[in-house]
């Protein structure tokens, strides 16, 4: 079974408005590192505080370490609480008079856990690990806001809890700190195999957290979704990277036809055909008639192109 479920929770604070939380289904494995993305409003602190037994759902089951915590008395919410919870929030909660040490033991002096001796050797090891030995002495309020950060972290994680619930706990870091502190995240979860849930509005956390839960009004997008952090590309090594001639695509040339070989000899131009011979115009006559009278004339065809016909030298007085 996962260390904590939601089994088709519904968080509801007036029947007059939208759920808070509708129909949610989750299951969160024991040492993931999981953001819980979503914009304002969007239902992530409601999440966090059912899962962190703060408040009761109106519907569904939610279990922890295989235990319903849905009905638990308070006292008993309570009491898992110290043991196996550990909160952040956004404002670094810590006691202002007590040092830097004293607020990483009380989680410890509160869960009744070890002696005096194993209590501070815990304290002093994990202030080591958030680099933090040298302000063991310090007051919260000589610190930056990312010691602060730290600090708190160190407190929430120095009981090994099952489960860290941190809600939007860069949301008062400048952007070099608030990476830093991912840093930190990061390394408490892979050293200590410490189970943590960081609720934000900021997608590009999830660059430094492997697993991503979108939450838009309150409903699990998709029921649950995974989104693989962005891969980055090796370095590039400037000096063996020469640059490579450029490829020059020739274009296919067309087919060779073979031409077959031509006798020279035999390829002679032929003669001109001898122009055919004129063939005489025939002679039309017209057929002679005998009238008494009337003379007879021969007339070539030749004759009919010219404009005058002449009449025969031999013309007498009887041709008229």
């Amino acid at each position: 079974m996962p260390l904590a479920l939601l089994d088709n929770v519904t968080k509801s604070y007036s029947p007059k408005e939208a759920p808070a939380l509708k129909n949610a289904n989750l299951a969160i494995e024991a040492g993931e590192l999981v953001l819980i993305y979503g914009p304002n409003g969007a239902g992530k602190s409601t999440l966090l505080r059912l899962l962190g037994g703060l408040e009761k759902p109106t519907d569904g089951k939610i279990y922890l370490d295989g235990k319903n915590i849905s009905r638990l008395r308070s006292d008993l919410l309570a009491e898992v609480r110290r043991r196996d919870l550990g909160f952040l929030s956004p404002e670094a909660d810590l006691i202002p008079i007590l040092t830097v040490f004293e607020n990483v033991e009380l989680p410890l002096q509160l869960a009744k856990i070890g002696k005096t001796g194993e209590r501070r050797e815990r304290v002093k090891q994990i202030l080591e690990e958030l680099g933090l030995g040298g302000l063991a002495g310090k007051k919260p309020a000589d610190l930056s806001p990312l010691e602060r950060q730290r600090t708190a972290l160190a407190a929430a994680a120095v009981k090994a809890p099952l489960l860290i619930l941190a809600d939007e706990p860069t949301a008062r870091l400048d952007v070099k700190s608030a990476l830093e502190f991912l840093a930190s995240i990061v390394e408490i979860n892979k050293k200590r195999k410490t189970t943590i849930l960081v609720a934000g509005d900021d997608l590009v956390l999830s660059r430094y957290l492997p697993r991503v839960i979108k939450l838009y009004g309150g409903v699990i997008e998709g029921g649950e979704a995974k989104i693989e952090p962005p891969k980055v590309a090796p370095p590039v090594d400037l000096a063996a990277a020469k640059p490579k001639p450029p490829v020059v695509i020739v274009p296919a040339a067309p087919p060779i036809k073979i031409i077959p070989p031509v006798d020279i000899a035999a390829a002679k131009p032929k003669p001109p055909e001898p122009e055919a011979e004129k063939k005489p115009v025939p002679v039309k006559t017209i057929p002679e008639k005998r009238e008494e009278g009337v003379p007879v004339y021969e007339i070539k065809l030749s004759d009919l192109q010219s404009p005058l016909i002449k009449p025969p030298e031999n013309r007498g007085k009887d041709a008229l």
